[in-house]
C-alpha cells in the first residue's frame, strides 16, 4: 500500500474566510493586509468571523458582486448585539473604497452584511 500526494485548490464559488489569510480579529493585531488579500482573491463572498478587526489603511473592493459577510447576532435590542463582527477604523482616511471600472458593464452589486464600523477615537472617512 502506498500514499499519494493530494493537491488542494480553491473550489470555484467558495467563500474566502479572512482567517485563512491570517486575520486574527482581536482588535489589537493589524488585520488590514489579511482582509485585503481575501478581497483580492476574487471570491464573491468574503467571510469575517465574529471579532474586532483592526484596519490601518483603506480596504479596496475592486470587483463587482463581492459581499463582505460578518457574523450576525441572534438577538437585537442592545446596540452591542447588532453584529458580532466589527471593523475598527484605526487611521485617518477612508475605511472602505469601492473602485468601479466604468468601462465594464456592472456584473452585480457589492454588499456589506452584518458588520459594524467603529473607531477608538475621532477619525474621518468612515
Amino acid at each position: 500500500m502506498s500514499l499519494t500526494k493530494v493537491t488542494y485548490s480553491m473550489i470555484d464559488g467558495a467563500p474566502a474566510n479572512v482567517a485563512d489569510f491570517g486575520a486574527v480579529g482581536d482588535g489589537v493585531v493589524d488585520d488590514t493586509a489579511a482582509i485585503q488579500a481575501a478581497i483580492n482573491s476574487g471570491a464573491a463572498t468574503i467571510v469575517l468571523n465574529a471579532g474586532t478587526y483592526k484596519i490601518t489603511s483603506t480596504l479596496n473592493l475592486n470587483s463587482f458582486g463581492q459581499t463582505l459577510l460578518g457574523a450576525s447576532a441572534a438577538t437585537y435590542g442592545d446596540p452591542q448585539t447588532y453584529a458580532k463582527t466589527i471593523l475598527l477604523h484605526s487611521f485617518n482616511g477612508d475605511l472602505l473604497r469601492i473602485n468601479y471600472d466604468t468601462s465594464v458593464v456592472a456584473r452585480g452589486r457589492n454588499q456589506i452584511v452584518d458588520i459594524n464600523f467603529e473607531s477608538n477615537d475621532v477619525r474621518t472617512g468612515v
